[in-house]
């Protein structure tokens, strides 16, 4: 219920193109990290696999902030911009990942 309050707050007061460039965003992010976090199980124990991921989504964020006002003003087909960028971006975050992991993180193990 609180969610649909909010929902209904964020539609009546902020632009409509905001609310669907940020929802494509985090419709995009939630499902790239799922990939990439559902391709890494082998290292769902490990702390630095962890705090990789949320540093990478935190760039990721960052530079989506940056890119996107360009992005969307200059072009009415920008969407199909990310379905090119998504692969190569899962690539890129997969190899950064088992990088860092494989050159830091191999003692550090968390105990379930």
């Amino acid at each position: 219920m609180n969610g649909l309050i909010a929902g209904l707050f964020i539609l009546g007061f902020v632009p409509t193109d905001t609310v669907s460039r940020w929802g494509f965003f985090a419709f995009a992010s939630v499902t790239l990290f799922y990939w990439v976090i559902k391709q890494s199980r082998r290292l769902w124990r490990n702390a630095f696999f962890w705090g990789t991921i949320g540093g990478l989504l935190v760039v990721h964020t960052a530079a989506f902030s940056f890119v996107a006002p360009n992005l969307f003003e200059q072009r009415s087909g920008s969407v199909f911009f990310f379905f090119i960028l998504a692969p190569v971006e899962a690539f890129t975050i997969t190899m950064i990942v088992d990088k860092v992991v494989r050159r830091f993180g191999r003692h550090h193990r968390l105990e379930v």
